[in-house]
């Protein structure tokens, strides 16, 4: 009896103790942004770092398995008292994803930090959300697959941590991409002027194009990769208020969620994938489809 008193009252301090380690000496990142978290001598964890920066911008307090709250708030992870949970999720390419996720009195995503890996680089995120088959006004058609447009890899403009608007196709010209409610639109570039060398600003309109609504049978959508894989604040700030909008319900559309705004019905409808339920209570979402939704919505908010 005592030997299993013993053995358990061990278990439950190497779990506690393994538990207090959790956030020592890692990295993270809003997808711009890079922290790192250490233990002090108060036992709490700060989070040391910012964009370009090295100051304290948050402490945490673990107060339970895995979950935290904020001590100290710093201007740019979180500007408000949070609960902060680690988890874990696998994403839709059997990639295991560690990410932290704050969460106000209400409820609602303050920010969620990716552990520094493959999966939180800014500009993977970015090739992603651009990832497609699209067309031009004549039909042309244009292949952008991962870094690539028609099977020639191209580069992209990585400043200050931050991933640009610009891409530099294979005629070594820069360009200046932005997202539409279609497609994407291209425009050529001069340097920014009194701007460090890499800085664009964009100039004339080079190409529209129109995106195709469904490049396989399990990616489908002008946003597919928002049910595949996790995403990161940084990553969504190309995108305007009613493109965040159409980002967010394009996730319950997959599931045949039945919308009660005209403007998304008919959205919606025309695509050759949506097929409505007409029982929104049987539509569930994957956990790492909520945590996207969760933080479309924080985006959404705060979108102009």
């Amino acid at each position: 009896m005592r030997k299993t008193l013993f053995s358990l009252l061990a278990a439950l301090i190497f779990a506690l103790t393994a538990n207090a380690q959790e956030l020592d000496n890692r990295n993270w990142t809003d997808g711009a942004g890079f922290w790192h978290s250490s233990k002090n001598d108060n036992g709490n964890y700060e989070f040391f770092g910012g964009y370009g920066g090295a100051g304290l911008e948050m402490e945490l307090e673990n107060i339970a398995s895995n979950k935290y709250k904020t001590i100290t708030t710093g201007t740019e992870v979180v500007k408000e008292p949070c609960t902060v949970t680690m988890m874990k999720i696998t994403d839709g390419y059997d990639a295991e994803c560690t990410m932290l996720v704050a969460r106000n009195s209400k409820n609602d995503i303050v920010t969620v930090l990716g552990e520094q890996n493959d999966w939180t680089t800014t500009n993977e995120l970015f090739f992603d959300l651009l990832d497609g088959i699209y067309t031009d006004p004549q039909g042309k058609q244009y292949n952008f697959d991962r870094n690539s447009l028609n099977g020639d890899r191209f580069t992209t403009e990585f400043l200050d941590g931050c991933m640009g608007n610009t891409i530099q196709l294979k005629d070594d010209k820069i360009y200046w991409i932005e997202f539409t409610d279609k497609g994407i639109d291209i425009f050529n570039t001069v340097p920014q002027e009194g701007a460090p060398d890499g800085y664009y600003e964009k100039t004339t309109p080079y190409k529209s194009l129109t995106k195709q609504d469904k490049i396989s049978e399990t990616l489908t959508g002008q946003y597919p990769y928002t049910s595949m894989k996790l995403l990161l604040p940084q990553s969504l700030k190309f995108f305007s208020k009613a493109q965040l909008r159409i980002m967010r319900n394009e996730i319950y559309a997959r599931h045949g969620y039945t919308f009660a705004s005209a403007d998304l019905k008919t959205r919606f409808s025309k695509t050759s994938w949506y097929k409505p339920l007409n029982d929104n209570p049987k539509v569930q979402l994957s956990q790492l489809e909520q945590l996207n939704v969760d933080l479309i919505k924080a985006c959404e908010n705060k979108a102009e």
